[in-house]
């Protein structure tokens, strides 16, 4: 029998209220004017925290209870939205992202979660963490001297008060995000 294996992410997904400070860029993205940038809806905007590919009905379970059981012992935190900028960096930009700065709790939050997971046998990437939340995807160039780019967005700190656990499937024209589990901070 052939083991059904799913594309899955754990991400902290934003509140109303930041999905639509957010959405309030979209007129400002949209006068770019262009034509192969896709604009991210309010509703699906995250900070990824982990993704895996390539998961099975195994590892799901097991990330499932590791993620519960962590997050009952790590404590809600805050984080700062930053600049937009262009992703993963100006000369080949895949997306355009928002910032996230004053990430120190953040990261230790991700690398003890991390951590749990490679102890149960799960892999997770050693990339560097470069969080940030994307905004719009890009398929050409962006001037990197548009004011845009360097526009801060606020100064109101974001609360994280859980994290979801998301499968993502592909359509003709988009990602669809399914909501597999939902973990609350302590």
């Amino acid at each position: 029998m052939h083991e059904s294996h799913r594309r899955i992410f754990l991400a902290i997904m934003l509140t109303p209220h930041w999905q639509k400070k957010i959405s309030n860029l979209h007129p400002s993205l949209n006068a770019l004017n262009l034509s192969t940038m896709r604009v991210i809806p309010p509703e699906k905007l995250h900070i990824t925290l982990h993704f895996w590919a390539n998961a099975n009905l195994e590892q799901i379970r097991t990330l499932l209870n590791c993620t519960k059981q962590f997050c009952q012992y790590f404590p809600a935190f805050s984080v700062a939205l930053g600049d937009i900028e262009l992703f993963p960096s100006e000369t080949r930009p895949y997306v355009l992202a928002i910032k996230i700065k004053q990430a120190n709790v953040l990261r230790a939050f991700r690398e003890n979660l991390s951590q749990q997971f490679f102890e149960y046998g799960i892999p997770v990437e050693r990339r560097t963490y470069k969080p940030h939340i994307s905004i719009a995807r890009i398929a050409q160039k962006i001037a990197a001297h548009n004011p845009l780019i360097l526009q801060p967005l606020d100064q109101e700190p974001m609360y994280v008060a859980s994290i979801s656990l998301l499968e993502s499937t592909f359509n003709a024209h988009e990602n669809i995000y399914t909501p597999l589990a939902k973990f609350e901070l302590q």
